[in-house]
């Protein structure tokens, strides 16, 4: 929605309705949505990282298994 409101800005700019200044904000309010939405995909991250260990799930979430040689029916090898 921010880059809509960017792109419109800049037509108005273009057309002479809008001054340089309310293009510059603009691009900032776009800056800020950005960076909003990049730290809640992190926190979101994080937070679904820190369920999964609490859950005992990290390393199945990652595809590691810590199963032996005796529990997948091998006999070790020397």
């Amino acid at each position: 929605m921010q880059a809509q409101l960017l792109a419109a800005s800049q037509e108005s700019f273009t057309a002479g309705y809008a001054t340089n200044l309310a293009v510059i904000e603009q691009q900032t309010y776009l800056a800020q949505a950005e960076t909003t939405e990049v730290m809640a995909k992190a926190a979101w991250l994080k937070a679904a990282a820190q369920l999964d260990r609490v859950l005992g799930q990290t390393l199945e979430k990652s595809g590691i298994s810590l199963k032996t040689d005796k529990e997948e029916g091998r006999s070790p090898q020397h």
